[in-house]
């Protein structure tokens, strides 16, 4: 069976059963258990399922539930003021550029800049400009797009471009996740 044949009947599963494990999968199309999560991970990017702890389910079923700034500014705080200072140490030198995401934990970050550190600073986080604007030390631009209410930070097609148009010193991202499979994750897919 090839690999494609193997995807379609491993999607007919999932959407007839609703969840199926990678074990009866296995079992089911005599494969490797590896074999079934490189195709569940390709159904996964193609949009058909979602992968869930020890098999999959049809991407209909979950939905995706992502908290807001303010929810997520009060979580997990003390880690988050450890990592924001943290990052001080790697701020380049005074009249560099540095880039900074949007976030709770940038956030903290940009409100822990020194005073004495002559930077410009390009974000898309209201959060973060409205923290800096006016700072003597700080020559700030706010990259376009349209504000999400969820994150206020903008994006767009107008935020990757203008991105694609810098060539800053540094930049402090943020992320939702980390996983050994796709790096740096967000619940938003663009």
């Amino acid at each position: 069976m090839y690999a494609e044949e193997r995807q379609q009947a491993m999607a007919q599963l999932i959407a007839q059963q609703g969840r199926v494990s990678v074990a009866e999968l296995a079992a089911d199309l005599s494969v490797t258990t590896e074999t079934v999560r490189r195709d569940l991970s390709a159904l996964e990017r193609m949009g058909l399922i979602r992968r869930v702890h020890g098999g999959a389910v049809p991407a209909s079923t979950l939905a995706v539930i992502e908290s807001g700034i303010s929810e997520r500014d009060l979580a997990n705080t003390d880690a988050k003021d450890a990592i924001a200072a943290a990052a001080i140490a790697f701020l380049p030198p005074p009249g560099s550029m540095i880039v900074i995401d949007a976030g709770s934990t940038t956030a903290r970050f940009a409100a822990l800049l020194p005073r004495d550190h002559r930077l410009t600073v390009v974000t898309h986080a209201v959060p973060v400009a409205a923290g800096l604007a006016g700072l003597p030390h700080i020559d700030l631009f706010l990259l376009p797009g349209k504000v999400r209410a969820t994150t206020h930070a903008a994006v767009g097609a107008d935020t990757v471009a203008a991105l694609s148009d810098l060539r800053a010193d540094v930049s402090f991202p943020a992320t939702n996740g980390i996983s050994t499979s796709y790096g740096l994750t967000t619940p938003r897919p663009r």
